[in-house]
């Protein structure tokens, strides 16, 4: 798996043997506590769900994402998921370092923290099966971890008396509508031109394929993130409330 990067950010993700490292620095006890935890998740990944992911290198599911600032080598932050998606959700879960902190209070918008996890975010979504991202809070702690989601858009989804917090990205919804009636367009008028020598008549037959296509696969997006919403329901019925949905 390559690490994700732009100008100013790298994502790197770490190996099992720096992961293992991370989790034995006991200077930074909520550091490696979170690394052991995740090292625990990707030796011991449950079920038939864990052994098909292994055959796709599983790594991006449970490993730490470390994001440094390519300019000075500064560590900003670490991310990760909570193992591979389960009904289309994807849990995540992540820490601030000194230097992620004083990017988040001294910029507005669009800070060096805000970048990585928008980067990690949009790589995540990139993958079919994914279609929302949780994060849990405790309470009213972590308040720039919080305001690091508010930034990325999350949306809580618990009132303010709960003790825990939920928050909820969900993947844009697909837009295939719009770029299937351009191709239609331009093959409908393609075809007009060639075999009928007519814009009108290729305009129609485009319009018609284009919206036809895109509609269908809209409409399937649609419905597909239904099902998923509907599963992940009926699993927390069966779990009960308050209790942590199974990685």
């Amino acid at each position: 798996m390559k690490d994700i990067k732009n100008k100013i950010i790298l994502l790197h993700l770490l190996c099992e043997a720096e992961l293992e490292e991370l989790s034995r620095r006991t200077e930074q006890e909520e550091l490696s506590l979170l690394a052991g935890q995740a090292l625990e998740r990707y030796r011991h990944a449950p079920g038939e769900q864990g052994e098909s992911e292994k055959k796709k290198d599983p790594l991006p599911w449970y490993s730490f994402w470390q994001a440094v600032r390519r300019e000075d080598e500064k560590t900003m932050a670490y991310f990760c998921f909570r193992g591979p998606q389960r009904h289309g959700t994807l849990e995540l879960d992540g820490l601030l370092t000194r230097a992620g902190e004083n990017s988040l209070l001294q910029e507005k918008k669009y800070d060096l923290c805000h970048q990585a996890l928008t980067m990690l975010l949009h790589w995540a979504f990139s993958r079919d099966t994914n279609y929302f991202i949780r994060n849990r809070c405790r309470g009213e702690e972590d308040t720039l971890w919080r305001t690091l989601l508010r930034r990325c858009e999350f949306r809580c989804l618990n009132g303010k008396g709960s003790r825990q917090r939920d928050w909820e990205l969900e993947r844009p919804a697909s837009t295939w509508l719009s770029v299937f009636i351009c191709i239609g367009l331009s093959i409908g008028l393609s075809i007009g031109l060639l075999l009928f020598q007519s814009v009108f008549l290729g305009s129609c037959l485009g319009l018609v394929l284009g919206l036809g296509t895109g509609l269908g696969l809209d409409l399937s997006d649609k419905k597909l993130r239904q099902r998923l919403r509907e599963a992940r329901q009926a699993e927390k019925a069966e779990i009960g409330p308050g209790e942590q949905l199974p990685q």
